[in-house]
């Protein structure tokens, strides 16, 4: 078993998980969609990160630092240790294919698209909304 397909094992069981919790609709579809499984796979992602970086067992728990949507300011998550003083932002971009996974690299501009600035000076909505 390759190295990705271990990955797609591992987020489905993350999805799985959230068959207990208040969050099923959001992991769980009842499609055969791969737009829509993907898309609960991302998330399922930032999920794995927070689990194995933070120790953040328990699902709902590490939802709660999931932002990815509409209107997050480029954050898919966050992490504020209070051990460190730190606040972590998350930038996820879960790869869809096996070739992609292995070769493609987060970008800058990527990166970039995280309006912390904007966050951290409180504001509530993207430059974008603001304008309308």
């Amino acid at each position: 078993m390759g190295k990705y397909v271990m990955l797609l094992n591992i987020l489905d069981q993350i999805r799985a998980e959230a068959a207990s919790t208040k969050f099923t609709s959001r992991y769980v579809a009842l499609t055969t969609d791969p737009e829509q499984i993907n898309h609960e796979r991302s998330r399922a992602f930032i999920h794995l990160y927070l689990k194995v970086t933070f120790g953040l067992l328990d699902f709902a728990e590490r939802e709660h630092f999931i932002t990815d949507g509409s209107n997050d300011g480029g954050v898919d998550g966050y992490y504020i240790s209070t051990e460190e003083r730190l606040i972590y932002f998350l930038q996820s971009k879960f790869r869809t294919t096996e070739s992609n996974f292995a070769t493609k690299q987060l970008s800058l501009d990527e990166l970039l698209a995280m309006d912390v600035t904007r966050i951290l000076e409180g504001h509530e909505r993207g430059r974008e909304r603001e304008q309308i």
